[in-house]
């Protein structure tokens, strides 16, 4: 059954030339509508800083604008207010109803930041991501583009050594399922279905499964939670194959990126076999070529346990229902004062500290051009 599962398809036996397989362009992808949210500093710095001064001496030193915040960059007068200072950003939530967020600067410690959300957020697409430095010049092929960070530059990963596996949790409106497309079309755009590989899970039967007649799938996209757990183990029997093959000295096969849209629903059905086949993956596939790209909008401990989550270094938490909630995504406080619609954290395993980011929003319209190309244009019997 497994051999069957990651043998080639009939379309890939029949290409010899990688550059048969041609990648879409941004062409593709429909024109965004031009943006109406004109930037204005919702309170100046000088007065913003005056008006803290009243519950913590401090002074403003700068800011940087992002699509969803506007970061205020602050610096304590004495290190002794530093613990008055961490509830600046419920007096700023009294006073005007805008969620803030504290940040401390680890390198300098009377230095911090309040991010705080814009009146008017600015909606970055898609295609106007994918177009961006430093996306646009790289040629890895599980190259995803996040979105902005809260200066405005561009937030690009790419899952490799440093980065193997993905874990993104949040509730209902965070923007998990948004987050999720852009990652997957973002490989679209840079992979052929000779070097990525993918293999879905959606028992939701809700987001995944419009990616159904891609080339790049090993299988069609797999909504049965039962079969769901048989193909995770399957994929542990690849792992196993692949190292067998790599110690023979053949390298020669595919990257392949496991999609799991709502743990909650396998861990459900049976906890310990899942568990068991996550954990095996995360553990072992970084060298054999698999990636695994988990996502749940239940972010609790029952679903994310601890043996996954210290499996799977790479976060983004998403807007969370509580703190608890916040600190099983990234092991912290945080998430439960985002704004939502993509605003998030996501952590490097490299870095450790979270960065907060705005997701790239990308509509069905973008996702089924990206679809139709790989389906009907991509692959030509002659070469160009």
């Amino acid at each position: 059954m497994f051999k069957k599962l990651f043998r080639k398809n009939k379309t890939e036996k029949s290409v010899k030339k990688p550059g048969w397989w041609t990648s879409p362009g941004s062409d593709i992808l429909p024109d965004p509508p031009a943006s109406t949210s004109n930037f204005e500093l919702d309170v100046p710095l000088g007065k913003l800083a005056d008006w803290l001064n009243k519950f913590v001496p401090l002074e403003g030193v700068s800011y940087t604008v992002g699509s969803s915040v506007i970061t205020y960059n602050f610096r304590l007068k004495d290190l002794k207010h530093l613990n008055k200072a961490k509830t600046l950003p419920d007096i700023i939530y009294a006073e005007s109803g805008k969620k803030t967020v504290y940040s401390p600067n680890r390198a300098e410690g009377a230095h911090f930041s309040l991010s705080i959300e814009r009146a008017e957020p600015a909606t970055l697409y898609f295609k106007n991501a994918i177009c961006r430095k430093p996306f646009s010049i790289i040629d890895t092929p599980t190259a995803c583009v996040m979105g902005t960070d809260t200066k405005g530059d561009q937030v690009v990963i790419e899952l490799n050594d440093s980065l193997p596996h993905l874990l993104i949790a949040g509730q209902a409106g965070g923007g998990k399922s948004v987050l999720l497309h852009s990652l997957i079309c973002s490989m679209l755009f840079k992979a052929s279905p000779s070097q990525v590989k993918f293999l879905m899970v959606d028992v939701k039967l809700v987001e995944l499964t419009k990616y159904n007649g891609l080339p790049h799938l090993v299988k069609p996209v797999i909504t049965d939670a039962r079969e769901a757990i048989a193909i995770l183990q399957g994929a542990c029997i690849e792992m196993d194959n692949r190292y067998t093959r790599m110690s023979k000295g053949d390298c020669n096969f595919p990257k392949l990126v496991i999609v799991i849209d709502e743990l909650a629903d396998l861990m459900m059905l049976s906890k310990s076999e899942v568990e068991s086949a996550i954990v095996r993956l995360c553990q072992k596939g970084r060298a054999a070529g698999i990636h695994v790209i988990v996502a749940t909008q239940s972010p609790r401990a029952s679903v994310l346990t601890g043996l996954i989550r210290s499996n799977i270094p790479g976060r983004v938490g998403l807007r969370c229902a509580t703190a608890i909630d916040s600190r099983i995504c990234i092991e912290k406080n945080g998430c439960e004062k985002l704004s939502g619609r993509g605003d998030g954290f996501y952590i490097h395993p490299a870095i450790g500290e979270p960065t907060r980011f705005q997701a790239a929003y990308i509509t069905d319209t973008d996702i089924a051009a990206v679809c139709d190309h790989w389906k009907y244009k991509a692959y030509s019997t002659s070469a160009s």
